[in-house]
């Protein structure tokens, strides 16, 4: 009878595996008994996964759409008045053969129709009197001055892509709250930047009143009565 033969080799020690999640990286470990046979780190950037990018896109697009609608809106509008509607740029994708495409479809982006001078034009070359500029147009506009149906377009066309800014957003109370502070507080940090800004940056003459001749071209007023009505 055969007596069973035991190994003098000591057990070997159960192998444990460790893993640790953190935010920015991955670690792993491999241990058998007091000797690590494995460790690795796997480092992960900061903005990997982050959802803030994403956040600011899908803004910037529904912003966009809201842009192309009030430009739809207004064009209508313009088209029924019967006045002259200034031609815009427009893009599309095209495939190898030349045609145009839509969708998900492959293509190159190029320019399918040139837009109307007056209205991507902002300066006025040497010797012309006609103002161009969009937000010296939204201020005539404003004060009443005499404009030429294009330019009353380009002057509304351009406060639907420029609406200026609101202090009072309605959720500023929420962004003062995630930042611990007040509204007050807040109020007043704003009120200091702007005071600092002042003194870096003076404010320049103001424009000439109405009846008053003005230096700069596109300020000049006109005496006569105003009126907001496009000339013939």
């Amino acid at each position: 009878m055969n007596t069973p033969t035991t190994s003098s080799k000591p057990p070997s020690s159960p192998s444990i595996w460790a893993f640790d999640l953190g935010i920015t990286s991955i670690g792993e470990a491999v241990r058998e008994g007091t000797k690590f046979k494995h460790i690795a780190s796997l480092l992960i950037p900061e903005d990997f996964a982050e959802t803030k990018n994403a956040a600011a896109r899908r803004r910037m697009f529904r912003t966009r759409l809201a842009h192309k609608a009030r430009e739809r809106w207004l064009d209508e509008v313009w088209k029924k008045a019967g006045l002259e509607l200034l031609q815009k740029r427009v893009v599309a994708k095209y495939d190898e053969n030349g045609n145009e495409v839509s969708g998900n479809k492959r293509g190159t982006w190029k320019l399918k129709q040139t837009a109307d001078q007056r209205l991507e034009r902002e300066f006025a070359s040497e010797n012309d009197p006609t103002c161009y500029t969009s937000c010296l147009l939204r201020i005539k506009l404003l004060r009443g001055e005499k404009l030429e149906p294009w330019q009353i377009y380009k002057a509304l066309h351009s406060a639907i892509q420029k609406r200026g800014y609101d202090p009072n957003i309605p959720w500023k109370a929420a962004e003062a709250r995630r930042a611990g502070k007040t509204l007050e507080e807040i109020k007043a940090e704003e009120q200091k930047a702007d005071a600092e800004l002042a003194k870096k940056i003076p404010l320049t003459k103001p424009p000439s009143m109405p009846g008053k001749p003005s230096k700069h071209k596109c300020l000049k007023t006109i005496t006569s009565p105003a009126t907001m009505t496009p000339t013939k």
